[in-house]
């Protein structure tokens, strides 16, 4: 590739002995501070034009520029000295690294990165570095950059892949819908136009995968995703890779420009130039096309640091930069569960105390709660776990494997809506077929019964309760034409109509033990069909979803799913049950992968270091027993008792 015109720079002396060259060459050379000897490193930041990373200017070295000045990087020297600029927006849409192994492709298109990140601010150039379980050395520093908008290595973890293939699809998909909306194909019209709107800027994307054949092996669902970005150059997207063999999907062939450095092979130099050269190559040498120069770097020591303990210059440049500009819109967040877990009341408004309300925040508003958070790499965002009782998850099933975290995530639920709503508001009858995990429930306002197995006459009871309300309500809707559930709340504020409370939840932990009650799964499967129409929602859990019958199956369009024994039982995706972590509380909600809230308060949770060196406390349980207490305790409205009947403050002293 000839090389072009580079960025414009800050004027600094020419240098006496230098020939004239076109102006744009001139600049070039201005900017270098010492022209360095054939045998002596080139400096990166030097070559750039920034000078001392310690120094610079940073208003002056991230100064917008014409489209035609922009994104042309230098790389190195040239035979005759000058620097060598790679031309990102006049190349084709990728540019491949080749060298041997060690040899100082990594080396360069790190270096690169800098030479980018010191000549273009982050509105005009951001970075997606990619690359196996090895690449981490070669990202070191960049993530500090403001143009970093993400780094992932490709690991054991199958959610890898995943992500960052997900989201670069959805960055594909951003980007096409906003040329679409002003009407133009290409990026570079729309960085013209964007200054004149109200829209965000378009910053050249450059997705940088280093090792790209190794990485591939890693990550071989990526494959496809590649193709796409190969096409992806009207909007602004730019690959940049390195690689240890000439080996490379048939797509790519053809389709990059070529920066050959050091081979120790002749059968691989041969591959990639037609010639031996590349093995007689001496490291930091290489060719651009056919074009001869020694590559720039952007870790030499800094002079001001110890020669015992050697400072790269890239380190300063990245530490001096950071926090200086509006960073890059980040295209892959943090997992989920890789902070600290969150409480039941951490997605909710200020808590507090009101005689009306008891315990909780101010609100009231129909049973719709946040009890987690879910990942959403295509939007490049993670949102609120919400369940929403008057819409799709008013029959809710929560399915995983024992001691995936279902009884919590029954418990973080019923804690958030007690938090939300009064005892007025909604009540629960719980069956607590799965042990002991629900009854620190008992202790609410909001709970009618917690009825353990063995206790069958209370089993019993809870049912011809809901029974009764429901066929009350059924005939209540028909004369008073109630024609939903929302009329019927609206009324209900207005006046109690003979109802303890507008919402009931029903919950049967452990489906299978609902069969050692005859009847009782019919029973249930009633108030499933017709109970959410009138204010009676089910939430219902199972170790597997073949657990539960076929009709509560279709019926139950509510799902979290956890983590299940056989990953290829899942109803909501095989590949995504294979990659959810087998850890309590990683789930599945409507397709994403998300984590479920404690029923504790936020603030009794160890912060991110406590976490990391002793792990969640052992005492949660009295934690959440605490919270109980302390809603019971501020509730000064009506109770009821088990068998239904009112019962005030004073009936409990």
């Amino acid at each position: 590739m000839p090389p072009g015109p580079p960025p414009a720079r800050p004027s600094m002396p020419p240098r006496p002995t230098a020939p004239s060259p076109p102006p744009p060459v001139a600049e070039a050379t201005q900017v270098i501070r010492t022209e360095p000897k054939p045998e002596e490193p080139i400096d990166m930041f030097a070559l750039a034009g920034i000078g001392d990373p310690l120094r610079f200017d940073l208003s002056k070295i991230w100064q917008p520029r014409d489209v035609d000045q922009r994104y042309r990087v230098p790389i190195g020297l040239d035979e005759n000295q000058q620097p060598l600029l790679l031309d990102l927006l006049g190349s084709k849409t990728a540019v491949g690294i080749f060298s041997g192994a060690e040899q100082g492709s990594s080396q360069l298109l790190h270096s690169i990165l800098f030479g980018m990140a010191a000549t273009h601010s982050p509105a005009e150039i951001n970075f997606i570095c990619v690359g196996d379980s090895y690449s981490d050395p070669t990202w070191n520093s960049i993530g500090d950059l403001p143009h970093a908008a993400a780094i992932q290595a490709i690991g054991a973890n199958a959610s890898d892949e995943h992500r960052i293939t997900t989201a670069l699809e959805g960055e594909l998909e951003r980007r096409a819908s906003l040329l679409s909306a002003l009407s133009t194909q290409k990026f570079t019209d729309y960085q013209m136009i964007q200054p004149q709107t109200q829209l965000d800027p378009m910053p050249m994307l450059v997705v940088a995968i280093n090792r790209l054949s190794h990485f591939l092996e890693a990550a071989p669902g990526f494959d496809q995703t590649l193709r796409r970005l190969m096409s992806a150059g009207d909007l602004g997207i730019r690959l940049l890779f390195s690689s240890y063999t000439s080996k490379l999907p048939d797509h790519l062939i053809g389709m990059f420009e070529q920066v050959v450095l050091k081979f120790l092979s002749k059968r691989t130099s041969q591959a990639l130039l037609g010639n031996d050269r590349a093995a007689q190559l001496p490291l930091g040498h290489g060719y651009l096309g056919a074009q001869p120069f020694r590559t720039a770097r952007a870790d030499l020591p800094h002079p001001s640091s110890s020669p015992d303990y050697p400072v790269p210059a890239y380190k300063l440049f990245a530490d001096r930069v950071r926090n200086q500009a509006r960073p890059a819109r980040q295209l892959v967040l943090p997992p989920p569960g890789q902070e600290q877990p969150s409480g039941v009341d951490a997605p909710l408004p200020r808590l507090t105390t009101s005689e009306d309300r008891g315990f909780g925040a101010e609100t009231a508003s129909p049973p719709a709660v946040t009890i987690g958070t879910v990942d959403n790499p295509r939007e490049h965002r993670q949102d609120p776990l919400r369940l929403d009782f008057t819409g799709a998850e008013s029959r809710l099933a929560i399915v995983g494997r024992p001691g995936s975290g279902k009884t919590t995530a029954v418990l973080t639920t019923l804690m958030a809506l007690a938090l939300t709503s009064t005892p007025t508001e909604v009540r629960f009858h719980c069956l607590a077929f799965g042990g002991n995990g629900l009854l620190p429930l008992r202790n609410l306002p909001h709970s009618r019964a917690v009825a353990p197995s063995f206790d069958r006459e209370q089993v019993d009871q809870v049912l011809a309760h809901l029974e009764s309300t429901l066929d009350r309500r059924i005939r209540c809707f028909a004369s008073e034409e109630i024609d939903s559930t929302a009329d019927f709340r609206r009324r209900r504020a207005e006046a109690d109509l003979g109802e303890e409370a507008t919402d009931h939840f029903l919950v049967v932990d452990e489906w299978p033990e609902v069969h050692q009650h005859p009847g009782l799964a019919d029973r249930v499967l009633r108030l499933a069909r017709r109970g959410p129409e009138h204010g009676i929602h089910l939430v219902v859990t199972a170790n597997r979803w073949d657990d539960l019958p076929r009709e509560l199956r279709e019926l139950t369009r509510g799902r979290i799913e956890l983590r299940l024994t056989d990953p290829r039982e899942s109803l909501v995706s095989t590949p995504a049950a294979e990659r959810l972590p087998d850890e309590a509380g990683h789930c599945l909600h409507r397709g994403l992968w998300g984590t479920i809230n404690l029923p504790v308060l936020d603030d009794d949770l160890p912060s991110y270091f406590e976490l990391l060196e002793h792990g969640l406390p052992d005492d949660l349980p009295a934690k959440t027993r605490a919270l109980v207490t302390r809603i019971d305790e501020s509730w000064q409205g009506p109770r009821f008792s088990q068998l239904g009947h009112e019962r005030t403050p004073a009936d409990d002293g």
